[in-house]
């Protein structure tokens, strides 16, 4: 890994702004129900950075925006409609907006990731109902974090391009998304893949009494591919890293005078070392991304080391039974498949 190639402005600028709300943070005296919602809807933006559709970045700022907010709500509201023996409506929820998301991961990934934020803002709102008392003001803290960092990390670009300068027209996949024209049957298949992964993952992870339930089938979301080896390759760098990325910070804040200080400034040095290598070393990012979060839930509450414990058995939960159902429905995927047609010959051949 090259030094030019790491995103040291993305990483002072996300630094500045997480440093900001740090700031707010203290003087308004948040406590752990609003400064979640506002440290991690931002920090959560600050990754899409890089993400365009269309060539342009305000369609994947808008949409993100509403579906962190929305989803939220959304998940919130889920979570007072039973449909059966206590189940609510959140679980349904959840593996609809898998199947989206497998269904993107095929052919855009700016619009995967948008789905991907929106999913777990509503998975959230949904399975920590409980804890939230006012869910139009954790709402609007997210919007607000979200709207902060995404104004913030565009504002140079705002800068040097007028907003009435005429834009070049461009496709809906543009030339960032990553494209294989896959067929319906793909599609499906990743589809389903993805909503039994995160069906199954939910269940275990409630069965086994995780404190936040959510992070499972995030895990098997974030490791699916369209082929099961691919799958298990990430499954493996995932679990590992995510184990490092829980690991190093736990024994930092261990080693460390308590206090909320030694808290902030890890957290704003990951945040960083996040953006650093976005894009470029993906077992990197994954390891900065997972301390990220461990050090901002902890903020203020303690329990990190029960939180880094978590965070490892539901990336083990949920990439295992990403590539159980993976690999089942690879395998039975010729069944399913009509022999091929032959087609007719060309007539100049």
């Amino acid at each position: 890994m090259s030094p030019s190639s790491l995103n040291f402005q993305l990483a002072l600028r996300t630094g500045l702004a997480l440093a900001f709300l740090v700031a707010l943070d203290l003087v308004l005296g948040l406590g752990p129900a609003q400064r979640l919602p506002l440290l991690g809807a931002a920090f959560a933006t600050s990754t899409g950075a890089r993400w365009e559709l269309a060539g342009r970045r305000w369609p994947i700022v808008a949409v993100d925006l509403v579906g962190k907010s929305a989803g939220l709500l959304l998940g919130y509201g889920a979570a007072s409609i039973t449909l059966w023996d206590g189940q609510t409506l959140v679980l349904p929820g959840l593996i609809a907006g898998a199947a989206l998301i497998g269904s993107l991961t095929l052919t855009h990934r700016g619009l995967w990731w948008v789905s991907v934020q929106s999913f777990i803002f509503f998975g959230i709102g949904g399975l920590l109902a409980d804890r939230i008392d006012d869910p139009l003001a954790v709402a609007g803290l997210a919007l607000a974090g979200a709207a902060f960092m995404a104004l913030w990390l565009d504002l140079p670009r705002l800068l040097r391009r007028p907003l009435s300068a005429a834009e070049p027209h461009a496709t809906l996949l543009d030339a960032k998304a990553v494209l294989n024209h896959p067929g319906r049957a793909a599609l499906l298949r990743l589809a389903l893949t993805t909503a039994l992964s995160v069906a199954l993952s939910y269940g275990a992870a409630v069965a086994l009494g995780l404190e936040r339930p959510y992070w499972a089938p995030l895990a098997a979301v974030l490791v699916l591919r369209p082929d099961y080896m691919e799958t298990l390759s990430r499954v493996l760098m995932r679990s590992l890293w995510t184990v490092i990325g829980c690991v190093v910070p736990t024994l930092l804040i261990l080693a460390l005078p308590p206090g909320n200080a030694a808290y902030a400034v890890l957290f704003l040095l990951a945040a960083m070392g996040t953006a650093l290598v976005n894009g470029q070393q993906f077992r990197y990012f994954i390891a900065f991304l997972t301390a990220t979060m461990i050090l901002l839930i902890s903020m203020g509450t303690g329990g990190i080391l029960e939180n880094a414990e978590t965070r490892i058995y539901a990336t083990a939960i949920g990439g295992a039974l990403a590539f159980a159902v993976s690999s089942l429905l690879g395998l039975l995927a010729p069944l399913f498949h009509a022999p091929a047609r032959p087609h007719p010959p060309d007539p100049e051949e």
